[in-house]
């Protein structure tokens, strides 16, 4: 593995750690804590939203490589206009 690529996994490994300790570090200090019905309200519409975003991609990701745009990303404007 070349010196780049193994900085980029360093400081990524870090940011991922220093993320993991600040989310543990959150969950033991907030303790128990009551959340009303507009608290679950808004975790179900975030949790329902980020499903139809990923049913959605997904979707385009399917119906891109059926109707065969991956195949013309990669070429040229003139190439296109022989198409």
């Amino acid at each position: 593995m070349d010196r780049s690529r193994l900085v980029v996994v360093a400081v990524a490994a870090v940011i991922a750690l220093s993320l993991l300790v600040i989310g543990v570090y959150a969950w033991i200090t907030l303790g128990d804590t009551g959340m009303t019905a507009s608290g679950y309200f808004a975790v179900a519409l975030g949790a329902l939203g980020t499903i139809g975003l990923g049913v959605g991609l997904m979707t385009l990701l399917f119906y891109s490589h059926r109707h065969g745009y991956d195949e013309r990303a990669g070429e040229s404007p003139l190439e296109r206009e022989r198409d």
